[in-house]
């Protein structure tokens, strides 16, 4: 990745990639830093419940891994697509009616939106700015059976501004009922522990 391309990129967009400075440490932001220390704990209370065991127990867990990680893969990238075309209702048929949204401060007045007239709310802004940005998914993955990471690319012009990711977590029927965005990328997210790190990636 260049720096300065993305730095020029954000600096057509004139704003400021906020969260990713924080993340650095450049800035403070109490309220991100929260929100990134809550979702550490779900990192750490949610990874790994299911360690103990072994033969036939191991593989009925990697069998539900597998099956959750294709369908957050689904929910996943038809979160993204609904953005793309700033389509409320499919993103409020994803979404838990009491979702707990963080965008990123891209676009978006609030920094929470809550339940599907939050969710409306943050899709007329996105339509009302002149940022007209769009999300290329890179990867979507399954952090445990409830947790999905997304990794994407922001687009402006159909050129690369900045990387982002999201992390969303899901009720038992599959519906999103919290996501996080982000302007950084993956390795950062493990940095500060908003996600876990692989079991091949270096401490």
């Amino acid at each position: 990745m260049n720096p300065s391309k993305v730095i020029g990129s954000a600096a057509r967009l004139g704003v400021l990639i906020w969260p990713a400075l924080v993340a650095t440490g450049a800035i403070e932001d109490p309220d991100w830093s929260a929100s990134a220390l809550e979702l550490q704990q779900d990192a750490i209370h949610g990874g790994g419940q299911a360690r103990a065991g072994h033969g036939a127990a191991c593989d009925v867990h990697s069998r539900s891994m597998s099956s959750a990680g294709a369908s957050m893969e689904g929910i996943g990238q038809k979160f993204i697509d609904a953005f793309n075309r700033r389509d409320a209702d499919d993103l409020v048929a994803l979404a838990d009616q009491d979702i707990e949204f963080h965008p990123t401060t891209l676009v978006g007045r609030g920094k929470v939106y809550h339940g599907h007239d939050g969710l409306r709310r943050w899709v007329e802004e996105l339509g009302t700015s002149q940022i007209k940005h769009q999300i290329r998914v890179r990867e979507v993955r399954a952090l445990d059976e409830r947790r999905l990471l997304i990794l994407s690319e922001v687009l402006l012009d159909g050129e690369f501004v900045s990387p982002s990711a999201t992390v969303a977590r899901l009720t038992d029927k599959g519906r999103i009922a919290e996501a996080h965005a982000y302007l950084t990328d993956e390795h950062m997210l493990m940095h500060i522990g908003v996600v876990p790190k692989r079991s091949a990636d270096p401490a």
